[in-house]
């Protein structure tokens, strides 16, 4: 029952929208065990360029084809939006789960704009 804010953190309801501070190789495998039985996916990802972004866009990939990405998209099929607050705020619109994910710093500002709403 235990809560650690920004780890698979419900912080919305309708649209429902979890972050998750999956900053590296091993907390994406998390996450990605956590999300895949969702669907109907929308994620918005941020990182920084010292991780193995490669390994967390292609594991994204396989949850979602509908992926926005803050910096960092190397040449992988996803939609970049280098202004994060507004692909949050688009993000209001979808019909299914939102995840937000990626670096802790990234986390920690969307979760105080959203819960400041």
């Amino acid at each position: 029952d235990a809560v650690w804010e920004g780890r698979f953190e419900t912080i919305h309801q309708n649209p429902l929208i979890i972050v998750d501070g999956a900053h590296n190789r091993e907390g994406m495998d998390a996450f990605f065990e956590s999300a895949r039985d969702f669907s109907d996916i929308k994620i918005i990802f941020s990182a920084l360029g010292d991780k193995d972004t490669h390994h967390m866009l292609k594991t994204l990939l396989s949850l979602s084809k509908d992926i926005t990405v803050t910096q960092l998209a190397e040449d992988f099929p996803v939609k970049i939006d280098e202004d994060w607050k507004h692909a949050v705020d688009e993000a209001y619109s979808h019909k299914g789960v939102v995840f937000i994910t990626g670096s802790l710093y990234f986390i920690s500002k969307v979760r105080q704009y959203i819960l400041s709403k």
